[in-house]
């Protein structure tokens, strides 16, 4: 069987949001782990979704354009009432970090410290959200901690 202890702590410093979680396998067999964030985020006029600090580019498809300058965009054209899933080509084990575009806020910040094992995107003609994938093997007895922030700015 699989003996865990998963902890998950959210906390809010000023105006950054802090997501902390840490899991100790128990057992006595090696444990893989996949977990990723979901946030959604509200869309701005211009359909601007979020600026990468990290290389990044975009396979080609029917929604989403990166732009010179380094954001990404949603097409104007695409039907997104229907929704789209696409995953991003990100150089291995980058650290996600990232200006997300809030159509109320200067700006949210976004990073986490864990290698990314992968970066989709998803979006509908409501949100947008960023999923940076987590993906490690816990060893027997091992702990493994991760986290997340928010800052808004």
């Amino acid at each position: 069987g699989c003996d865990i202890r998963l902890a998950r702590t959210v906390e809010l410093d000023g105006r950054t949001v802090v997501s902390r979680t840490e899991l100790v396998n128990r057992s006595k067999a090696s444990l893989p782990i996949r977990w990723f964030a979901h946030p959604f985020f509200p869309l701005n006029r211009d359909r601007r979704c979020f600026r990468p600090e990290f290389p990044l580019s975009v396979p080609e498809n029917p929604g989403y354009i990166f732009s010179d300058g380094g954001t990404l965009f949603m097409r104007e054209e695409y039907v997104w009432k229907q929704g789209l899933f696409q995953q991003v080509d990100i150089p291995s084990g980058v650290m996600f970090a990232a200006e997300i575009f809030h159509p109320l806020l200067p700006s949210v910040n976004v990073t986490a410290d864990y290698p990314l094992e992968s970066l989709p995107v998803w979006a509908n003609d409501r949100t947008f959200s960023p999923e940076p994938y987590l993906a490690v093997n816990v060893s027997p007895g091992g702990r493994y901690e991760w986290k997340i922030q928010y800052c808004f700015g």
